[in-house]
Formats: C-alpha cells, structure tokens, sequence
C-alpha cells in the first residue's frame, strides 16, 4: 500500500475507532435506562396494587383513587415497554460494539506495516483486501453524527498529547486548552491533507 494511501487509511481507522467507541455506549446508556424505567414501572406498579384501589391519593399534586393511578402506571410501563422495542438501542449498541471490535483488529494488523520502498506492507496480509472487507462488514456510522464524532475524536487526540505537555493538570483545564486553540488558524503548510479522510 502507498504511503500516502496507507496514512489516510490509518486516520479513517483511528476516528471510526472512536465514533464506534461512542455510538456503542451512548446507545447501551439508553438501553440500559429504558429497561430500568421498566423495572422502576413495574416494582411501583405492584407496590400501589397491594394498596386499597378504592381509597383516594395525592401524587405530584394531584388528587384521585388509587386505581387510576394504577391504570396510568400501567399505560407508562406498556407504551416504555413497546418504545424499548420500536427503537433497538439495544441492537444498535451491539453492532456499534461489533464494529469498534472490527476496527480494533483491523488498526492492530495496520500497526504492524513496516515501510519497504515507499510502500507499507504487513507480512501474510493484504491491508487493502482487510481494510474494504471491514469497512464493508461493519455498519456505518449516521451522516448527521460523523461531523461532530469525527471532532470528538480529534479534540481526544490533542488532550492526550496535552497531557504530555502539562503532566497533572486537570482533564478540564486542557479540554479548554484544546477547545481554545482549535480557533486559532492554521496555514496550509502546516495543516494535513485530510480531505478525502471520509471516504472509503
């Protein structure tokens, strides 16, 4: 694989890496929430079914008989429930995850390329036949959230190598740092060619 070829690869690699990374939990938060809100549903809707359905409470300022709160209760766990099921964090957090795992192996195999006349080549291993074959396998990552994850990963990138340059200071500090840099300019000689960093 060429040089050039083989670098703007690598750095679509290491931003999917990331965007995957945060797809996989954001949605496995939101599964995970979900299914809570149903236990907390349904350990609330048993403990008011024990009670006396006839006689009358106050419940966030509201006042009626205990079984229409119950039937409410009832309703918010079923339509919970159904929503946990239309939208499929779940699934979508796994594939997330299975992605990540495949582009994990996939930058391990890159890692290993050693440069032989101007070209970077992995001993038993064809980059450009693992790199299509993994783009192809792993789901893509939503339009509306590349720009931002792909910013999220840049800003990770350079608070890491901040933390070189000020040992001890808190994560905070040099998120500020980096946000507060990222406005100032920069020439062409200086900014990298990652213009086709999107592409396949």
């Amino acid at each position: 694989m060429e040089a050039h070829e083989y670098q703007r690869r690598w750095r679509r690699i290491d931003w999917m890496l990331t965007a995957h990374s945060v797809l996989r939990d954001r949605f496995g938060r939101r599964s995970k929430a979900l299914t809570l809100a149903v236990i907390a549903l349904s350990v609330a809707g048993l403990a008011f079914a024990l009670a006396n359905a006839d006689q009358r409470v106050s419940l966030f300022g509201l006042d009626g008989k205990l079984q229409v709160f119950l039937a409410v209760l009832a309703a918010l766990t079923f339509f919970v429930g159904l929503l946990d099921l239309v939208v499929d964090w779940r699934r979508r957090a796994w594939m997330h995850e299975d992605a990540a795992r495949c582009l994990g192996d996939l930058k391990a195999k890159f890692a290993r390329a050693v440069e032989k006349d101007g070209r970077h080549v992995v001993e038993g291993v064809e980059l450009g036949v693992e790199y299509d074959r993994t783009m192809a396998a792993i789901v893509s990552i939503p339009d509306k959230c590349a720009a931002s994850l792909k910013a999220r990963h840049a800003r990770k990138v350079e608070v890491f190598k901040s933390v070189d340059r000020h040992p001890g200071a808190p994560k905070w500090w040099l998120q500020l740092l980096v946000v507060g840099g990222s406005f100032k300019a920069r020439t062409p000689e200086t900014a990298p060619d990652e213009s086709t960093d999107s592409a396949p």
